[in-house]
C-alpha cells in the first residue's frame, strides 16, 4: 500500500508562487524553492521530476486557483459593460506590484516547455470564448452596435488581458483598458 504523503500540494504552490513571481525560473534556485516551500527534495523529484516539471504543475495551480476565478465577473449579469469592466479590476488586483505568472512564465518558459505553452493557449482561448459570450449579451440587449464584429473584439480584449499583465509591471495601461472597453461600449 503506497504511503500518504507528508506534504499538501496546494500548500506547497501557494509558497511558491510569491518566489515564483518575484524570481522566476531561472532566477529560481531549487534550493530557494525547496527552503521556501518546506518541501524536501526527495519529494520534489517524486512528484514532479525536475524543476520545469514543478513549474508546470505551479503554472496549472495558478491558472485554476488565481485566474479562473476571475472569469465569474463574465458570467454574471446582462450588463456586459460593467462585466468586463470588473474583470479588468479583478485582474488588476491579483497582478498589481508583481505581474501575472502566467505571462512571466510564458514568456521566460513558453518556448522551451509545451505543456506552459499549451496551459496558457487553453486559458486564452477560454476567456476569449467568454468574452464573445458576453459581448454576444451585449449585442442581444442592445447594449453594443450591430456592427461591432464580436469575434475580433473579443480576440481583442483577450490580448489586452496578456498586454496588460506586461503594462501593469511597467506601471502603465490601466487608462488604456478603460478606454478600449469604452469605446467598444459607445454605440
Amino acid at each position: 500500500m503506497p504511503r500518504k504523503p507528508k506534504y499538501r500540494l496546494d500548500l506547497v504552490f501557494e509558497y511558491a508562487i510569491p518566489v515564483a513571481l518575484k524570481h522566476g525560473y531561472r532566477g529560481c534556485s531549487m534550493q530557494d524553492l525547496l527552503t521556501k516551500t518546506g518541501f524536501n527534495r526527495r519529494a520534489f523529484y517524486l512528484e514532479f521530476g525536475n524543476k520545469q516539471g514543478f513549474y508546470e504543475a505551479l503554472t496549472k495551480h495558478y491558472i485554476t486557483q488565481y485566474l479562473q476565478p476571475l472569469e465569474t465577473h463574465l458570467q454574471q449579469s446582462e450588463h456586459a459593460h460593467s462585466d468586463i469592466s470588473n474583470y479588468f479590476l479583478a485582474y488588476e488586483k491579483l497582478i498589481v506590484n508583481k505581474g501575472c505568472l502566467l505571462i512571466n512564465l510564458l514568456l521566460e518558459m513558453g518556448k522551451q516547455s509545451k505543456a506552459i505553452q499549451h496551459a496558457g493557449r487553453q486559458h486564452y482561448d477560454r476567456l476569449q470564448q467568454l468574452f464573445i459570450s458576453v459581448l454576444e449579451r451585449a449585442k442581444e440587449h442592445g447594449q453594443l452596435a450591430t456592427s461591432v464584429d464580436i469575434e475580433r473584439e473579443a480576440l481583442q480584449l483577450s490580448f489586452l488581458t496578456q498586454g496588460f499583465a506586461v503594462s501593469t509591471a511597467l506601471e502603465q495601461g490601466k487608462e488604456d483598458i478603460k478606454t478600449v472597453v469604452d469605446a467598444l461600449f459607445s454605440t
